[in-house]
């Protein structure tokens, strides 16, 4: 199985999804802003294809181990689309999840404090241009949710399809 979690910067992605990898056995966590670190001499927008292609691999890797894996990351439609046609497999199951708190939620402090190109960013993120997170599979506003909370959620939606 492989949980897509989606959402803009600050939605709680990354504590969700290690909370939920926690809940559900041999599951993998592959955070793709983790996988920029790799490439320190390149800006945001040259790293997003590589961090794809290699988020694939390794996903892939680790199912062919039967390993579930949970992808985070803030994905464009067109990033999406990249994933789910690379990993598409009929013997793995793939679900989207997008996280979607209020914006004032995303733009409080919730254990970062946020830059101004964060700030920018979460409006850019939360806006219809091309940085703009879609709303993707099953949508959680997890506004007045802990990550635990959310973590259970997905789990049982999971579990139930």
């Amino acid at each position: 199985m492989i949980i897509i979690i989606n959402g803009s910067r600050f939605a709680g992605k990354t504590t969700t999804s290690n909370l939920l990898a926690k809940k559900l056995k041999r599951t993998a966590h592959i955070e793709l802003d983790a996988l920029r670190w790799f490439l320190p001499g390149l800006n945001l927008e040259q790293t997003i294809p590589i961090n794809l292609e290699n988020a694939v691999l390794i996903t892939k890797n680790l199912v062919s181990k039967k390993f579930n894996v949970i992808i985070d990351y803030c994905l464009r439609k067109r990033d999406h689309s990249y994933l789910i046609r690379n990993l598409k497999n009929p013997k793995t199951e793939i679900y989207t999840i997008t996280l979607k708190p209020q914006i004032k939620a995303a733009l409080t402090n919730r254990g970062r404090t946020l830059s101004k190109d964060d700030e920018k960013r979460i409006h850019e993120q939360y806006g219809k241009g091309k940085h703009a997170i879609r709303e993707i599979g099953l949508v959680i506003d997890n506004t007045d949710k802990s990550p635990a909370e959310v973590a259970e959620l997905i789990k049982n939606y999971v579990r139930k399809n």
